[in-house]
């Protein structure tokens, strides 16, 4: 499965009119679970939404068969049997840079044209951020703390 930029844009679009609606609450209230676990353009209703939401903020890992595994936890080398969603075979090879977060476990760094940037501040980790329009990318990060 993969999505190209004008799709994502789209399907994103789709997520935020409902939240920005008057059925926010109720798209709220149902948006947590881990099905469908494969997108499908056939989706509609809350399945569609919530899968759009899961793709573009919880998943991780696809299995062999392209289904979403949204129980993994930690890095890569924690599942050898799962792909990151990032090293999936059929994704196009992208002109552009993709910068990400919400994933802790996996090592901040470049993954090709893959950027992770969840340094685990929440857990007492680091803040990190990336600079990414020059030739170089340029990282950034400060310790966290608790008096914020």
């Amino acid at each position: 499965m993969y999505w190209r930029l004008d799709q994502t844009l789209k399907y994103a679009g789709e997520v935020e009119s409902v939240l920005r609606g008057e059925k926010c609450h109720g798209f709220l209230s149902s948006m947590y679970g881990d099905q469908p676990d494969y997108w499908s353009d056939g989706l509609s209703g809350t399945s569609r939404l919530r899968c759009i939401t899961n793709v573009l903020t919880r998943m991780r890992f696809f299995d062999a068969n392209g289904k979403m595994e949204m129980d993994a936890k930690g890095s890569p080398d924690d599942h050898p049997q799962l792909i990151p969603w990032f090293k999936v075979p059929s994704r196009e090879i992208r002109r552009f840079n993709i910068v990400f977060g919400h994933w802790s476990t996996l090592p901040v760094g470049a993954y090709d044209r893959h950027y992770a940037t969840d340094s685990g501040c929440v857990w007492g980790g680091r803040l990190t951020a990336l600079r990414i329009d020059s030739d170089t990318p340029e990282w950034f990060s400060v310790s966290c703390n608790n008096d914020c």
